[in-house]
């Protein structure tokens, strides 16, 4: 009978535990959700420091948004197959940050995903390579170009500049300014780096990809850590150091003489990239929406887009923006924007994907239909 007794007392413990972990997992559930996304969506890289997780198919839990995403072997998201028979004679690399990746909608609903099925509709052997990254600006997309990309010969680059690249530019994580010079700047030795062999462990995948527990754990560790060990080289550190001003309008500003200044460089260096590989260069203006309401209340522009403006046209770089094409959509702003969020929904994508096309064929140059 004691046997027993031990028996029970000894499993007693590991069952109250697994009861404790249920609860709060069905608490978690339904009071405060927790966002669920594959540790591994990102990865480290010794060139790039953070890149997307190369050959991963996972998805993103988080409220109301609830999508799957997948990642070529590169480590770009997948924008879908190109046109049968013969292979690609021309590739159309896209640059940009989370409105170009396509947080929040499927893989064959982001604007290079229907860039790319429309050129295979029409028989059109070009391949679509978005090469964007969340949270990141154009010094990211620089750093890529020199590094990982060198080798690659694209017909047209296109460049998608969010207001956050002035500041994100400024950090000048990926690149940094010397003298005349951008040149690539060092990785920081961050927590994202170290605990890198967390993300090639099967069981903390798994747990990060179903458990509420587990996910508020971490961001609860990676807080703490955070203070003690001060930047992460993480995704999650380039959102947080977002820190614009607000506008009398309602919009964000983040450009001042500094971060315009580095930028122009940025922007220059990027263009030489294109010349040096004979490349089209053409860089799109991505309004937040309430950008988009001022400028159909009063047909003026943002201080950013301005900045801008004046760097693309002091360097003779081909520039479209956004801002004028969604105010003349008349769609309603949640039929492009995400209700309650500032990245684009499907109807968003659509939109974007069409302008492009347009834009594309206005410029003989860009080598596309």
């Amino acid at each position: 009978m004691r046997r027993y007794s031990r028996i029970l007392k000894f499993l007693l413990i590991p069952t109250s535990c697994l009861i404790a972990w249920l609860m709060t997992e069905a608490v978690l559930y339904f009071v405060r959700p927790q966002p669920i996304l594959m540790p591994s969506y990102m990865s480290f890289d010794p060139q790039m420091g953070m890149i997307l997780a190369p050959g991963l198919h996972s998805k993103y839990y988080n409220g109301p948004f609830r999508y799957h995403y997948t990642h070529t072997a590169q480590g770009f998201r997948d924008a879908g197959p190109t046109a049968p028979g013969a292979p690609p004679l021309q590739t159309v690399l896209i640059l940009g940050d989370s409105y170009t990746y396509g947080v929040y909608v499927e893989d064959d609903e982001t604007f290079a995903a229907l860039l790319q099925h429309q050129w295979r509709v029409m028989g059109k052997p070009i391949k679509v390579l978005n090469a964007a990254v969340p949270g990141t600006g154009t010094d990211y997309a620089l750093r890529l170009l020199r590094t990982r990309l060198s080798t690659e010969q694209p017909k047209s680059i296109l460049l998608f500049f969010h207001n956050s690249d002035f500041q994100d530019n400024q950090r000048e994580e990926y690149m940094r300014a010397q003298g005349d010079q951008i040149v690539l700047a060092p990785l920081p030795e961050g927590l994202y780096k170290k605990t890198q062999f967390l993300r090639k462990s099967r069981l903390y995948n798994w747990l990060l990809s179903w458990s509420q527990v587990a996910n508020m754990m971490k961001k609860q560790f990676f807080s703490i850590m955070r203070k003690k060990a001060g930047r992460l080289g993480s995704m999650q550190d380039m959102v947080e150091s977002y820190d614009p001003r607000r506008s009398p309008h309602g919009y964000t500003i983040c450009s001042d003489p500094a971060n315009i200044a580095l930028t122009e460089k940025m922007v220059e260096a990027v263009s030489l990239e294109a010349k040096r590989r004979h490349a089209y260069f053409e860089i799109f203006y991505v309004p937040n929406r309430e950008m988009v309401t001022y400028f159909q209340s009063t047909g003026l522009l943002s201080e950013d887009e301005l900045a801008l403006r004046a760097i693309v046209r002091k360097h003779a770089i081909p520039f479209a923006s956004l801002t004028p094409f969604f105010a003349a959509s008349q769609k309603p702003m949640d039929a492009i924007y995400l209700p309650n969020e500032t990245h684009w929904g499907t109807g968003g994508h659509r939109l974007v994907a069409e302008f492009v096309l347009q834009e594309l064929a206005r410029h003989p140059e860009s080598k596309t239909p």
